[in-house]
């Protein structure tokens, strides 16, 4: 091995990412296409429980009627509000979970560290083998394919090319280089696509909350569908990635305070916006025009910059899907960067470059192996099928969690509500329209990517929240792993209370998968299980291999 090979080799994270730096990783991560796409749906799921409430409890109905502001905060507006504020209660109790586990263990890997920790190598092994293979590819394909479909709006490439694989894979290819490029350019690149799409919210919420009110109706109004449990579902989801930034604590400068701070600030910050554009788009459109609307942020606009609507958002869904693809990538390489400095067997994806900041081989591993799974996934649903058409998915499964979506019918409203429809009818947002050809391979990519890693994902997910709890009942909190005392490191409060409800949250999304996958009879959730076997054998093989001396991650 050469002089600089070994320097290489031994080189380990540095403190590069400022407060500000990792709260854009959480905003640009959980920020994606969801907030412009879910809304109506959320909207209508939402809508008609007042009215249950009132009938179900008579004295209420009186309250509504005599109290102006019990008809006020009894309503179906305020409802929709609150379960957006409602998930970013719930995002925020996972959140501070993470923070408890991310400040007694500020490494690089994040939940392969506390999985690793609280379970044994074996179980850390097999989570970083199902974030290679299937999770993390997956999440970043998904994300890919929807950049893909609104880049394709904005400059369509001829059908034959198959464009949403050309865009899809175009997009990982190039942000994949740019994180290689060295550290800075991967967190300025993330900023810069931050500001620029929370930007674009502002910019809606402003002129939602000053432009002039649509009186027009809706010419397929959809009724309420007094479904809160759906509505939560699809609000819990639109909310995920805040978890995140764990993955690069070994970065994070000062990090006992500034991984809670980031935490905190990013999970609140999304929840204030996302509440902001919901009374943006209740007061333009109505709650009616809002729950019918198959393009909402779009119809917003179309009041002040008609006929721009359309075109304008399909370039910020664009910058939101840009910004969540880089943040993955540059998150999820240090995964397999902590399973290299810890397993023997893949210690050659285990080197950090000094001079650039960043672990390059496991980019590149990931880049590779995202890269095969879109065009694998891209190419075979661009092949015939007989008779087929979308599969009418739910998003209440997607890891990803901002799966494009239309209406769904109102006498069905727990079909559709993931993608598009190929009825859907041309309006501001599709411009220039997609063919229904096109449509098809670009959902039938994304469902078969959803039904391939949903349940791993979450299965992963609910393990972290009960490694919290094997760490304090083994150890507590290893106050070694970060230079202070017990007394020093920040604790979840309410503790066992809040963790139980972010168990019990995951446990519950993981049926949800489960039954989606089920129900889809999907091969390539087979696939995926026949990884996860081969990840068994190669950790039982691992567990043979003496683990590699631990090194420091950085000055803390």
């Amino acid at each position: 091995m050469s002089v600089g090979s070994a320097k290489r080799t031994e080189a380990v994270p540095k403190p590069e990412l400022s407060l500000f730096d990792s709260t854009c990783i959480i905003v640009g991560v959980i920020i994606g296409s969801g907030i412009y796409e879910t809304s109506p749906k959320i909207a209508a799921a939402a809508s008609g429980i007042a009215q249950q409430l009132q009938e179900f409890w008579p004295w209420l109905g009186r309250l509504v009627a005599e109290q102006g502001w019990a008809a006020w905060l009894i309503c179906d507006a305020s409802l929709i509000i609150g379960v957006w504020l409602l998930g970013g209660l719930l995002s925020l109790i996972g959140a501070l979970c993470y923070a408890e586990l991310a400040n007694a263990y500020p490494k690089s890997g994040g939940d392969y560290v506390y999985i690793t920790k609280g379970f044994g190598r074996e179980m850390g092994f097999l989570f970083a083998w199902a974030q290679l293979w299937v999770v993390r590819p997956a999440s970043i394909g998904m994300y890919a394919y929807i950049f893909a479909r609104y880049a394709n709006r904005i400059c369509p490439l001829p059908e034959q090319w198959n464009p949403f694989m050309i865009y899809a894979a175009g997009a990982i290819l190039v942000l994949t280089l740019i994180n290689m490029l060295g550290v800075m350019m991967g967190k300025w690149t993330q900023n810069v696509l931050t500001v620029l799409k929370v930007i674009g919210l502002v910019a809606i919420v402003v002129v939602g909350l000053w432009a002039s009110p649509s009186n027009a109706l809706p010419e397929e109004p959809v009724g309420p569908w007094c479904n809160l449990g759906l509505a939560m579902i699809l609000v819990f989801y639109t909310y995920g990635g805040w978890n995140e930034m764990a993955y690069v604590a070994a970065e994070v400068r000062n990090p006992r305070k500034n991984i809670l701070r980031a935490l905190v600030l990013g999970t609140v910050a999304v929840a204030a916006i996302y509440a902001l554009v919901n009374l943006a788009f209740i007061r333009a459109l109505g709650v009616v025009n809002f729950r019918s609307s198959q393009a909402v942020a779009a119809d917003v606009l179309d009041l002040v910059v008609r006929p721009w609507g359309g075109k304008i958002i399909s370039i910020l869904i664009c910058i939101s899907t840009f910004g969540a693809i880089n943040g993955m990538i540059f998150t999820g390489a240090r995964i397999y960067y902590a399973m290299g400095t810890d397993h023997r067997m893949y210690r050659w994806l285990g080197s950090w470059d000094p001079q650039r900041g960043v672990p390059i081989v496991s980019l590149i591993a990931q880049g590779v192996v995202t890269l095969l799974m879109v065009i694998g996934f891209g190419w075979q649903a661009s092949l015939p099928a007989a008779e087929e058409k979308p599969e009418q998915t739910a998003a209440v499964v997607a890891p990803a969690l901002d799966a494009p979506a239309a209406q769904p019918e109102a006498a069905n409203p727990k079909q559709q509500v993931a993608n598009p429809s190929p009825q859907t009818k041309p309006n501001s947002q599709q411009a220039p329209v997609e063919t229904e050809q096109q449509r098809f391979h670009g959902e039938k990519a994304f469902d078969n990517l959803l039904a391939f890693s949903a349940p791993i994902f979450w299965f992963f997910f609910l393990l972290v929240g009960l490694s919290l709890f094997a760490l304090r009942a083994l150890a507590g909190v290893e106050a070694g792993a970060s230079g202070g005392s017990q007394t020093d490191l920040f604790r979840v409060p309410l503790y066992p209370i809040i963790p139980v409800v972010f168990c019990l949250s995951c446990l519950f999304m993981l049926y949800s998968s489960i039954s989606y996958a089920i129900s889809q009879l999907s091969a390539y959730a087979l696939w995926a299980l026949g990884i996860m076997v081969l990840g068994l054998l190669l950790a039982w093989i691992s567990q043979w291999t003496p683990a590699k001396p631990h090194r420091p991650s950085s000055t803390v």
